[in-house]
């Protein structure tokens, strides 16, 4: 009996041991695989980002490796998010750069144009006198004169009395070509016409006042130039004697208009700008308001010559 018992005893025995060793067998074998795909699942993100970081520092500007949702894949991601921003900002510079290389190119000839446009002018001008066409002659030396004043050089500001001058200019050779039916009056402070201001900020609306307010009326009409120091400010009017504009939205809103409010704003400063009154057949009227000083610019200039 004893020896009976000692055999099953040894036999439950092995049983167990061989239970327990399969176990482990398995164990061990279920450890290894999904320590291996956890390892594969850290491996293979960390591979990819290696790959994505060697591309580009290879150059390579398209990224297509897809990140999976593990925090190294998070990881890729935002690297991936980064190269692409660096690259939009790469681009745009790149963008900015051109743009600026094509405006010193339009600036070299934009510097060749005006003497070549002048120089024609001249020629025109002599060979008018030469037959005797006054009228011809008259018209080119006031276009040749508005040409100089309002390329002013390439100078962004240029004096009230230049300023004034151009449009005096204009408005000769817009008589000559409607038979005088335009009156200019000129009221401007003298002290105030050696100051600078920003090119170009009136004349556009005197001539909006001719073609929107006088070209459209009967007869003859009329165009006031006024200019005064207000404080410490400029204040410029044009007002005609037009048939005036009902929609003054139309008028705020053109291209024109809108580029001299729009370069007021942007060098003097958000509460200056330019304001309309208008009224059917009386006419309108059109202020513009401006700092006497501006910070950086000089106040006084010399007034160029003809």
């Amino acid at each position: 009996m004893n020896a009976i018992a000692k055999n099953e005893l040894s036999i439950t025995s092995r049983y167990v041991r061989n239970v327990v060793f399969s176990l482990g067998g398995i164990i061990v074998i279920l450890s290894f695989f999904l320590a291996r795909k956890i390892s594969k699942s850290i491996t293979k993100p960390l591979k990819q980002l290696e790959k994505v970081i060697y591309d580009v520092g290879e150059g390579e500007r398209n990224i297509s490796e897809e990140f999976d949702d593990s925090e190294v894949g998070m990881i890729g991601r935002k690297f991936k998010e980064m190269v692409n921003t660096n690259l939009e900002l790469s681009e745009r510079l790149m963008a900015v750069r051109l743009n600026e290389r094509e405006a010193e190119l339009l600036l070299l000839q934009a510097q060749i144009n005006p003497h070549f446009l002048y120089n024609t002018l001249d020629s025109i001008y002599c060979v008018a006198i030469i037959h005797g066409d006054d009228q011809i002659a008259e018209m080119i030396l006031a276009l040749s004169n508005n040409f100089k004043l309002s390329l002013n050089n390439g100078e962004k500001y240029i004096s009230v009395a230049d300023s004034i001058r151009r449009i005096e200019e204009y408005m000769k050779l817009q008589n000559m070509r409607y038979q005088d039916r335009f009156e200019l009056h000129i009221e401007v402070q003298p002290e105030i016409m050696v100051n600078k201001i920003i090119s170009f900020i009136l004349q556009p609306f005197v001539e909006n006042a001719m073609y929107h307010g006088l070209e459209p009326k009967l007869g003859k009409g009329s165009i006031w130039v006024t200019g005064k120091r207000a404080g410490k400010n400029l204040v410029f009017e044009i007002r005609d004697d037009g048939v005036g504009i009902q929609d003054l939205s139309k008028l705020e809103t053109g291209y024109g208009i809108r580029n001299v409010k729009e370069r007021i704003q942007l060098n003097y400063g958000p509460e200056y700008g330019v304001t309309f009154e208008s009224e059917p057949v009386k006419g309108t009227t059109v202020r513009i308001t401006i700092p006497e000083k501006v910070k950086g610019m000089e106040k006084h200039v010399s007034i160029s010559g003809d």
